[in-house]
């Protein structure tokens, strides 16, 4: 099954995403103001990120769009407020929009946009298109994206050989020729190899370098990355977030967030999410004991929440840092 087959309601990391990214939009929209942003992205059936923006950041500038005309009608049906438009068209598309984005939604100066993307064998498309709406920003504007960054899109299928079966010494100089096949000057010329938990960050990079093909050709503008993230729903998913800011001069959105704790101190620095499935008395458990070192939460828990010790270890680690952002899924009678 792939993730964007996956309820939203079993999905819990990337509800935690989507929340811290919501955190950010939070700190960053007001200095210039909700009602001079229009916030665009592909949506999916249910506009969960469309209602979010919404109700918590408070902009009132809603477009969604996909290809499949059926997902839109579901777009409209489910809209936060009438005057949100859902379109059917490709991302490809996109960069027009944001170039007559004023006669849609007339008295505004900037945008958010997220490409939210699941095929892994579209990798340079993606970029492609990326960059294309990259070229339409200025200062002040948030761009996303979404990208696949399950580990067997390198490696094939399970349990397969291809690495040997090619002449590689291991399966990370295979993964990083796969890549370079993918994305040829996107990938950066300093890696050797690409490890079992490295392919994430190693894609935040590659986002890195395709924002600045975008700097070296419009010599005003950068590209600050805000939030990255990686979870798994299903398949795992990396996400980079950036912030549109003048190339010289202090920015006193970025000055802002510098106590923001998910704030990435270079392209690498990915914050891992990964919520445990926790019952409520587990979970307020754990909050008793949200300050003590992780090792000692679980001893203190008497059992495993993860599959391993480690897996353990790590996710309590992650609940700690994301707890703020934990969903509380209820069973409603309407």
């Amino acid at each position: 099954m792939s993730g964007e087959d996956i309820p939203y309601q079993l999905r819990p990391n990337k509800f935690i995403d989507r929340q811290a990214f919501t955190d950010l939009l939070s700190r960053l929209v007001p200095s210039i103001g909700a009602d001079k942003y229009v916030y665009l992205s592909m949506g999916g059936r249910h506009l969960v990120d469309h209602n979010a923006v919404y109700r918590q950041v408070g902009v009132t500038k809603l477009f969604s769009f996909d290809k499949n005309g059926t997902v839109v009608e579901r777009q409209k049906f489910n809209r936060p407020i009438d005057s949100a438009i859902c379109d059917e068209m490709p991302a490809s598309n996109l960069p027009s929009i944001i170039d007559s984005i004023s006669d849609k939604f007339p008295d505004t100066t900037n945008v958010i946009v997220w490409l939210d993307y699941t095929d892994p064998n579209s990798r340079l498309t993606q970029l492609q298109e990326l960059i294309e709406v990259a070229k339409r920003l200025q200062p002040g504007d948030v761009i996303r994206i979404t990208l696949n960054s399950s580990l067997g899109s390198l490696d094939g299928p399970k349990g397969s050989t291809f690495w040997k079966d090619n002449g590689f010494p291991s399966p990370k100089e295979y993964r990083l020729s796969k890549l370079s096949e993918q994305l040829d000057t996107f990938v950066p010329a300093d890696l050797e190899g690409i490890g079992e938990d490295e392919f994430p960050s190693v894609l935040c990079r590659c986002v890195g370098l395709s924002f600045s093909k975008v700097e070296g050709e419009s010599g005003g503008i950068s590209f600050k990355p805000v939030l990255l993230t990686t979870y798994k729903d299903g398949q795992r998913m990396v996400t980079v977030t950036c912030l549109v800011v003048p190339r010289s001069g202090a920015n006193a959105n970025l000055h802002r967030l510098q106590s923001w704790p998910f704030l990435p101190a270079n392209w690498s620095d990915v914050t891992y999410i990964s919520a445990p499935d926790l019952s409520l008395r587990e979970k307020l458990k754990i909050d008793e004991n949200l300050s003590r070192e992780p090792n000692i939460v679980l001893d203190n828990l008497g059992f495993l929440p993860g599959s391993s010790k480690d897996n353990s270890l790590k996710a309590i680690s992650s609940y700690q840092r994301l707890h703020r952002y934990y969903p509380s899924f209820h069973h409603v009678d309407t």
